[in-house]
């Protein structure tokens, strides 16, 4: 009798995250895609065909291969990229403990949707056909999946105004759904030390409403993985998938925690401190190498970058990988990061900050195989809803060229413009903003504006510059019409946009 490799991917989370505007809505929203496959399905799978006959520590057995006991029925091989890759011993078995594992899913949450797909094998042998027919086939079924609403619109029934979904509870006088209630529930018995922000607006720091979403993902992380697979031997497959899987995750939270404290230490410098401040900071998704957080407008940016570096110091470490070291091995990430103003829909700039890390990614494999990290950035100063690709078509292409020079490459050798440029301007301008230095006088934000609007519209930018410069405000560059290279210009109109947005949590690299 065959038996099954199977895999399981959760559908539809970003929307089912980011489609509400409230904060406990968003984080419990988290908490419960963040459970999917690491608690509910472990769970299920122990209820369905018996705690004894199912292994689900696969942690815990990086070392180890597939169980081989006949009174096995299930074991989870690994978990990682947002999938879960389950070992049943027959097609009976993985259909009923399916069946079991999609109500659990629909009681919990709702609405998150669930696809999964199987080949047969003997786990012994073939190892890499299968695991590609296996990815083939889920993405079929991710094409097929249909998400079940349940009807609002009847006459017996209320919808909620913000989901669309039948009224099931009264909340303080507010209608509310059942995936609201679910999010609700989740938010209130996380004993996270974030619960403490009731609305983005806690956030906000300074004078201005800006916050930030950050949006970071693994370069090529499954790639990696795989690479480390290419025996079709089952028995020497699942140890190093496991092993692999398990440090990238322990990897990207290290990297992520130690930008969190660097934040700290930078924040608790700041005129916006004191003891009962908390840190501006929400983590959303912290799944493998999928990153999700929101900051402080101000932060976004550096918090992103520095973020960036670490990932990459931190896979430098040769321990890292569980079998033969390459250079190429080392792993890099894209981030995508949108500025935005805490009234505009947080859904729509969140798809922004995807954009901005795919767009990130897109100048990644223009290098061909080598792996370097990248960061894209966008500040939303609008309140339109729209593409990112279409805002800057709008807003930055002129008869000159395109104003952006986003992205910026973070790794070193790379044709593309580094970071440090980016920072190395944005330092010298913030300086000559708050302090007069060497004669020339500090500009005042309605001599900045009028620079940005001229570069916007690419007219009279050197006739500009020199009415600012007779008044004594001098750029840390100079700029004349024509007389520039693009990207350098295209630099300093990156850096002038965020000017007033950006403050740097680390002077250097780790």
């Amino acid at each position: 009798m065959s038996k099954i490799y199977a895999v399981y991917d959760t559908t539809g989370i970003q929307s089912y995250i980011f489609s509400s505007t409230k904060l406990r809505e968003n984080m419990g929203a988290s908490v419960l895609v963040g459970n999917v496959l690491k608690k509910y399905l472990p769970e299920i799978l122990k209820k369905s065909l018996g705690d004894e006959r199912v292994i689900v520590n696969w942690k815990e057995r990086c070392d180890k291969s597939l169980d081989k006991n006949d009174n096995t029925l299930a074991e989870i091989i690994y978990v990682g990229g947002g999938n879960a890759y389950v070992a049943f011993t027959d097609l009976e078995t993985y259909t009923k403990a399916t069946k079991d594992f999609l109500l659990e899913v629909y009681d919990k949450t709702v609405s998150i949707g669930i696809a999964s797909a199987y080949v047969e094998t003997d786990f012994e042998s073939g190892y890499e056909e299968q695991n590609k027919e296996l990815l083939k086939r889920l993405s079929e079924a991710k094409g097929k999946i249909n998400r079940p609403i349940p009807a609002g619109n009847q006459p017996i029934t209320r919808a909620s105004l913000l989901t669309g979904l039948p009224v099931v509870e009264q909340e303080n006088g507010e209608a509310i759904s059942a995936e609201q209630v679910c999010k609700r529930e989740a938010r209130n018995s996380s004993k996270s030390s974030e619960n403490k922000f009731k609305e983005f607006d806690d956030l906000i720091r300074g004078n201005n409403n800006y916050l930030a979403v950050i949006h970071v993902d693994g370069n090529s992380c499954g790639k990696l993985i795989r690479g480390y697979s290419k025996a079709n031997n089952w028995d020497e497959v699942v140890p190093k998938i496991r092993e692999m899987s398990k440090r990238i995750s322990e990897l990207y939270k290290k990297a992520y925690c130690q930008t969190v404290n660097k934040l700290r230490e930078f924040y608790k410098t700041s005129s916006y401190y004191n003891k009962n401040s908390e840190l501006p900071h929400i983590k959303i998704i912290l799944d493998g190498d999928d990153i999700t957080c929101v900051t402080a407008g101000q932060y976004g940016t550096s918090f992103a970058a520095e973020l960036l570096r670490a990932i990459e110091y931190f896979s430098q470490d040769k321990n890292l990988y569980p079998f033969e070291y390459k250079e190429s091995s080392k792993l890099t990430a894209c981030a995508g990061v949108t500025i935005f103003h805490s009234h505009y829909p947080f859904s729509a700039a969140y798809k922004m900050a995807e954009e901005c890390c795919s767009n990130a990614k897109s100048y990644m494999r223009r290098d061909g195989e080598s792996m370097k990290s990248f960061i894209d950035f966008h500040l939303h100063q609008s309140g339109a809803v729209t593409s990112l690709k279409s805002y800057r078509k709008e807003q930055y292409e002129t008869a000159n060229g395109y104003l952006l020079n986003r992205p910026y490459c973070m790794s070193n050798e790379s044709e593309y413009p580094l970071y440090s440029e980016f920072e190395g301007l944005m330092k010298e301008w913030v300086k000559i903003q708050n302090k007069e230095d060497e004669g020339n006088k500090p500009w005042p934000r309605s001599r900045l504006k009028v620079l940005y609007a001229a570069m916007v519209d690419d007219s009279k930018v050197a006739e500009v510059l020199a009415w600012c410069k007779s008044r004594g405000y001098i750029l840390p560059v100079e700029i004349k019409d024509n007389e520039i290279d693009k990207k350098q210009y295209a630099t300093f109109f990156d850096v002038l946009e965020l000017a007033d947005t950006y403050e740097n949590i680390s002077e250097g690299v780790i």
